[in-house]
């Protein structure tokens, strides 16, 4: 299993401290086998040690650092934070317009429609399955018979 650190502070302080690190690995392994700097984290709101401490003044750090590991790994907790994404990025999809294929889970800028159904299709291949469920011999009949068009959004 990988281990994470996670650094705080300014952009010119974290990006300092991503270049000591940066150098400081080249000079002790070379280019090669660095582990991967990833700013892809939302860190505004990770609990730390002092909101145990708060709680429960009389535990060390480590006991702390323990406590949140098992905490944040809870199984209904990871279940909760998963439902609160899929909320919320639902909310996002059907505020913003934006759209998701119905086969593949991928956003889409452009594809087929079916209107009747609400099915949004990103590629020929499940169009061709989805429409030939329907009846259709292929999908040029299916566009003529108005049960789906194809279309591009705004991205």
């Amino acid at each position: 299993m990988n281990e994470r650190m996670i650094f705080e502070g300014s952009p010119l302080q974290v990006k300092m401290m991503k270049e000591l690190i940066a150098n400081a690995l080249k000079k002790e392994y070379g280019e090669n086998d660095l582990p991967k700097l990833k700013e892809c984290y939302s860190t505004g709101n990770l609990w730390q040690v002092n909101d145990v401490q708060a709680q429960y003044p009389y535990l060390d750090d480590e006991e702390c650092l323990i406590i949140m590991g098992k905490a944040l790994e809870n199984e209904s907790v990871v279940e909760r934070i998963h439902e609160t994404i899929d909320h919320y990025a639902t909310e996002l999809i059907e505020e913003d317009s934006v759209k998701v294929c119905s086969f593949t889970n991928e956003r889409m800028f452009a594809g087929w429609f079916c209107e009747q159904e609400n099915v949004y299709i990103a590629d020929r291949k499940n169009v061709l399955k989805y429409v030939v469920e329907y009846g259709f011999k292929n999908i040029e009949e299916a566009y003529e018979a108005d049960f789906i068009y194809y279309t591009e959004w705004v991205k």
